[in-house]
């Protein structure tokens, strides 16, 4: 049946199918012609391509690699591949091209091949997008951002010596077969404003996005073991009183306190582990618990460390900024949360004609934790990091390789530095440059000391001891320090503002104010002194003590 146009009558046309052969049915035609011999006639029927195009390859009238129309690619293919392998390279290191950039390398690049001169205008996007199609290996992608303190310390020596630690731990204490007793407790900060995604509206007008006047953080404590079970949340509000409304719409078992800040501090982490681990984790059996977690300061003291070892518990840090790659939690727990705790504040403040607040943050934020830490997830985040089943090829290797990077440029620097230097090629000068750091006097870090060890071993908890005491000044050094400062205060007595402040006997009034209630009510005219004892009668009698 013929298809009529509507408007005049005239049957249309059938839009063609442009090229309705494969390039491996023309790569399979030209070979048969070349090395059997057969006809092109032939040859082209059989694999159903077009007589002409076959005909002009086997000819060499065009080159059998080309397989579009029109003229062929600004660069040839071996050429491509060096650009392409030099893109990978980069953005695989942290220093990727944008597109903008792709076309300027491009161009200097047909500049230096003598294929394009300084004259000529940049290549289009047409020529990027041609480039990118031929090559779906490319793609462009948002990085993940990576501080370079992470891209530094996140090294094939840290990582093979933390596994060998780990692994040793495993066996002493024979874990790897009990992932129920395999823990990981990370602190998770929770901003009220919430970062808005791209919503539907009207193309004329912006969206509004309703958001908190001001920005509070309210840290949770996650906390789960290999084999998917999780401990209930424990959650840190900015305030410096505790309200039970506060955790309105908790999930059972959730726990809180306050700080001035909103984070955890030394205190509160051993409250959560004396009072909340304790309870929830399997504690008190023949087999100790491994909880694994980073190396903050406020979770390396001595008491936390003596409690770990009266109740059987293996306290190991891992080494300081490998959290991306080793630990659990961030892996593959807390950025499912971040999402779900977003989508939860939009439902809330869309339900509710408001914002969140902390009175609302509990409820939303167990809601995200009961999805995120799932038996799935827990068990796929230990799987990731290589700690049960106990595999250290399974972490994610590409976070290596701007350390390895890193190192082996630094290696070639040094070994170019001692021999002469031959023509750089293009790309060799187009390297970020690795400049070797000068040698420092060594700082004194407890991360040198916990790093990837369980401190709760006896040498190492042993050289704890021995740092903390070392740290903390003598008494005596801190009273002398505290009287030098007062004196220095008194000796500033001197000005206009200070003077007016001097009490009998040269004391300071702001001082004394400090020091006893009654001085409060103390006038800074002493001609009204008779007017004041009269009304408060033991302010002269503190007076004439002073």
């Amino acid at each position: 049946m013929l298809r009529v146009s509507s408007i005049c009558g005239i049957p249309a046309r059938r839009k063609r199918q442009y090229r309705s052969y494969s390039p491996t049915q023309l790569q399979t035609a030209y070979l048969e012609v070349i090395e059997k011999g057969v006809s092109v006639y032939k040859a082209a029927k059989i694999h159903s391509v077009p007589e002409q195009t076959l005909t002009d390859r086997v000819k060499s009238i065009t080159s059998p690699e080309c397989l579009s129309s029109g003229p062929g690619p600004l660069l040839s293919q071996e050429e491509e591949a060096r650009l392409v392998s030099h893109l990978k390279l980069m953005a695989s290191v942290g220093y990727g091209y944008t597109r903008a950039q792709v076309i300027s390398l491009g161009t200097e690049y047909a500049i230096t091949l003598d294929k394009r001169t300084k004259q000529d205008n940049n290549l289009s996007l047409q020529w990027f997008y041609s480039f990118m199609g031929r090559w779906p290996e490319l793609k462009l992608r948002r990085p993940r951002s990576l501080t370079q303190l992470r891209a530094t310390a996140t090294s094939e020596e840290n990582v093979e010596k933390y596994f060998s630690q780990l692994e040793e731990v495993l066996d002493k204490y024979q874990l790897k077969s009990s992932p129920e007793m395999i823990y990981n407790v990370d602190e998770k900060g929770i901003n009220l404003t919430h970062s808005a995604p791209q919503v539907v509206g009207s193309s004329t007008e912006v969206p509004i996005e309703i958001c908190p006047e001001k920005s509070a953080t309210v840290t949770v404590l996650g906390c789960g073991n290999a084999i998917g079970q999780k401990i209930p949340p424990f959650f840190i509000f900015p305030g410096t009183r505790m309200r039970d409304d506060l955790l309105e719409g908790s999930s059972v078992g959730t726990s809180g306190t306050v700080s001035e800040s909103g984070w955890s501090n030394s205190d509160i982490f051993q409250r959560w582990m004396v009072e909340h681990f304790s309870r929830y984790a399997n504690i008190g059996n023949e087999k100790k618990v491994l909880l694994l977690y980073d190396g903050h300061r406020s979770h390396i003291t001595p008491t936390l460390i003596d409690f770990a070892v009266s109740k059987g518990i293996i306290l190991f840090v891992l080494p300081p900024h490998t959290s991306h790659v080793l630990q659990p939690m961030d892996v593959g727990c807390f950025g499912p949360f971040t999402k779900i705790f977003s989508a939860e504040c939009r439902k809330y403040q869309r339900l509710n004609s408001g914002t969140v607040n902390r009175y609302s943050v509990c409820g939303l934020a167990c809601k995200a934790n009961e999805l995120s830490l799932s038996s799935f997830n827990l068990q796929s985040s230990f799987r990731k990091c290589g700690i049960f089943p106990f595999n250290p090829a399974s972490i994610d290797r590409s976070f290596l390789k701007p350390s390895t990077y890193a190192k082996e440029q630094a290696e070639k620097t040094s070994e170019e530095s001692h021999t002469d230097l031959a023509d750089p090629d293009f790309f060799d000068e187009h390297l970020p440059v690795v400049t070797l750091k000068k040698s420092q006097k060594p700082r004194r870090s407890i991360h040198k000391i916990v790093g990837g060890q369980a401190i709760t071993e006896p040498a190492i908890s042993t050289q704890v001891m021995e740092y903390v005491n070392q740290t903390k000044r003598p008494s005596a050094t801190r009273a002398k320090s505290s009287a030098a400062r007062n004196k220095g205060q008194i000796s500033m007595g001197t000005s206009t503002s200070n003077r007016r402040n001097l009490l009998p006997g040269g004391k300071n009034r702001n001082q004394v104010a400090h020091q006893s209630p009654i001085s409060l009510i103390l006038p800074r005219n002493l001609d009204h002194l008779v007017m004041t004892s009269c009304l408060y009668p033991a302010t002269m009698t503190a007076l004439i003590q002073m």
